[in-house]
């Protein structure tokens, strides 16, 4: 269980005046500070606003350091979060730099000597007048960017993994994770700087009124989307239940913008898609990992259970996670009772653990075949790699993402929270997938689905580089026409199994037909066989095609 964050300690100037004229040949004179702090109290900004974003920084400091799955220099996350705060400042008139177990703040002939430790609240209190120091010395930056832009510095030193999430994200967040929200059922993203449809979901608003992938929404009722950040756009789409929003839109074989007009509905994701194919074989896919999924995919593995498939295919292309206890209910219900899903190890020892499954799965003994692409990641992986581990099932694809480690949501005081790398885990078979992935036991290129590829983890800029401006003020106020998007998004539908657009899953489908064989080798000989027929349509299966070792 995590430690509340502490609480934020008064500022001693005396036992900072005598320590920063320690640590710094040249230090503020009592002259300068006092000057300083007369000019602060004058600048007019509310107690009660600058108390609550050193709370919402100090509060980050001590999750971080007492709950990453690294353990860290308290120094150098205190000077990054200072110098997160001074690369926040408009105009980049402040500079901050370590001298030692020190930081130098200086702006124009103005400077101050903040001293650092390993002892918290010396930590804290530098944290403090740093904040106060460019709250002064740059008036016209918000409060509330500052703060982002400590938090910022802070995340710099930690995983890709890592990251903040203000309210507005935050409360998204838990939405999709939740499964139901009020809105139209449009996914949406920018791209080519405009509001982009990625996908109607079906039986919604959008998907009965003809709402197409790759339709750009030019308005939302009376205001251009352009103008609005991505976040502000989804805030619009959604609403309560029953009330009407118009949407303009620009659709590429239109001659021109036409409306729509949609009545929002309680929209209830679906994460799990249940279809049998021809020759009982099973098709599942999980579109992600969230409260709902488990449930569903019970539900799914009942139906198939009843309906005496002779095959499944387990298809987590384009499945980028979500809950880790839910990837454990999904790997579990193709494992026999006891078999090892995942471990997770963390920086405290005693929270070691291993996790296996509870109960023999209904399709356990099913011959089964995994499809998996640079979209699958994280929760996706989890899955896969226990089933490959074991045996248990063929995996066809391409190399998966790479993500090998667990995020805990931790929740501030202030509506905001922080999705804090807390653990790695390891497979059945010892296997660290983080920034390597998984290799498919036979690799088939990806037509359909689209995917990612595994990205490097960088942990920050090295010695002596630059910080940019702080990534969460840079994106929190950036509108649609400023935003070049994710080249990674991949536009259309993902609702609709078609055997003969998907090549893939026509390949997977056929094994299985000529397989009653739960073996893995068995699979894959009989899949390997049917690649030559179905090269000509653009299937390759390269010679890092192999076995699980």
């Amino acid at each position: 269980m995590f430690r509340r964050a502490r609480h934020l300690i008064a500022l001693s100037l005396s036992l900072l005046l005598i320590s920063a004229a320690a640590a710094i040949s040249q230090p503020a004179s009592a002259t300068r500070l006092a000057g300083f702090l007369s000019e602060l109290n004058g600048q007019g900004q509310a107690p009660q606003e600058r108390e609550r974003e050193l709370q919402l920084v100090q509060e980050v400091v001590s999750q971080v350091l007492d709950n990453y799955v690294l353990a860290l220099d308290p120094v150098r996350l205190v000077v990054a979060a200072i110098e997160g705060m001074s690369s926040a400042a408009d105009g980049g008139r402040i500079i901050a730099e370590r001298v030692g177990d020190a930081v130098r703040l200086q702006a124009g002939e103005a400077s101050m000597a903040l001293p650092l430790s390993r002892d918290g609240r010396m930590n804290r209190e530098s944290v403090s007048t740093a904040y106060q120091f460019i709250r002064q010395k740059a008036p016209a930056t918000p409060s509330k960017e500052l703060a982002y832009g400590a938090i910022d510095g802070m995340l710099a030193q930690l995983d890709p993994h890592s990251s903040f999430m203000t309210p507005e994200v935050y409360k998204e967040m838990r939405l999709e994770t939740q499964g139901t929200f009020g809105g139209l059922g449009i996914q949406v993203a920018v791209k080519d700087r405009q509001l982009t449809v990625v996908t109607p979901i079906a039986g919604t608003p959008a998907d009965r009124a003809g709402i197409q992938p790759g339709d750009r929404i030019v308005r939302i009722d009376d205001m251009l989307t352009q103008q609005m950040t991505l976040m502000e756009a989804v805030q619009r789409l959604r609403g309560p239940a029953g009330r009407k929003v118009t949407l303009t839109i620009l659709r590429q074989e239109s001659p021109g913008p036409f409306q729509i007009t949609l009545t929002r509905e309680v929209i209830a994701l679906k994460p799990v898609k249940l279809v049998t194919l021809e020759q009982s074989i099973g098709y599942i896919k999980i579109m992600s990992f969230s409260e709902q999924s488990g449930r569903d995919l019970q539900q799914a593995v009942q139906t198939l259970t009843e309906k005496v498939v002779k095959g499944v295919i387990l298809d987590l292309r384009g499945n980028n996670g979500g809950l880790f206890n839910e990837s454990i209910r999904a790997a579990e219900l193709f494992l026999e009772e006891g078999q090892p899903v995942v471990s997770t190890a963390s920086r405290h020892k005693n929270e070691a653990a291993q996790y296996k499954a509870a109960h023999a799965g209904a399709l356990a003994k099913v011959p089964m075949i995994v499809l998996v692409n640079g979209g699958s990641a994280s929760a996706s992986e989890i899955v896969t790699a226990a089933l490959q581990d074991l045996k248990r099932a063929l995996i066809v694809g391409s190399k998966t993402y790479g993500k090998g480690s667990v995020q805990t949501i931790i929740p501030l005081k202030d509506g905001s929270a922080l999705r804090l790398t807390t653990a790695r885990y390891v497979t059945p078979g010892g296997r660290s997938i983080d920034g390597v992935g998984i290799q498919p036991d036979l690799v088939v290129r990806d037509q359909v689905e689209g995917g990612l590829s595994p990205k490097p983890v960088e942990v920050g800029p090295g010695p002596g580089k630059k910080r940019e401006r702080s990534r969460l003020v840079r994106e929190r106020g950036r509108i649609i026409a400023e935003d070049e998007g994710d080249p990674a998004v991949v536009i259309g539908r993902r609702d609709i199994v078609d055997l003969q657009k998907d090549q893939v899953l026509s390949l997977a489908w056929r094994a299985l037909q000529a397989t009653r064989e739960p073996d893995v080798e068995t699979l894959l000989g009989t899949a390997r066989a049917l690649l030559p027929a179905e090269r000509g349509a653009g299937l390759d299966a390269p010679s890092g095609s192999r076995l699980p070792q």
